[in-house]
């Protein structure tokens, strides 16, 4: 497994990757779950767009982690308020087949 920076061409596969792995967990989802789709957009919409504001905010702090073939098995997103001195995790992804296998731990 090699983590690397993350480049453009990434963001659709890692959007799927965040809908699968937030799919029965996440709170957009029950929300739609109780009171409908919110104005014309799924969860899925909604979960993955955050990642676009991770990308705008700092794609510097974005790393993607695959395995010996090229695949792509995870990534996590991070920024920093540097004025606070705190750093923030916004996404931590890894796909199902390779979870438990230590790659949250290594993207950390």
């Amino acid at each position: 497994m090699r983590i690397r920076e993350f480049q453009a061409e990434d963001l659709p596969l890692l959007k799927e990757m965040t809908a699968e792995a937030f799919d029965g967990v996440s709170i957009d989802q029950g929300i739609e779950q109780r009171f409908g789709i919110i104005h014309g957009h799924d969860w899925r919409w909604r979960k993955t767009a955050h990642l676009d504001d991770d990308v705008r905010r700092d794609v510097e702090g974005i790393f993607v982690a695959e395995n010996d073939d090229g695949r792509k098995i995870g990534f996590i997103s991070s920024w920093c308020d540097r004025e606070a001195g705190i750093g923030h995790i916004p996404n931590l992804v890894v796909a199902a087949g390779c979870r438990g296998q230590g790659v949250g731990r290594q993207l950390l």
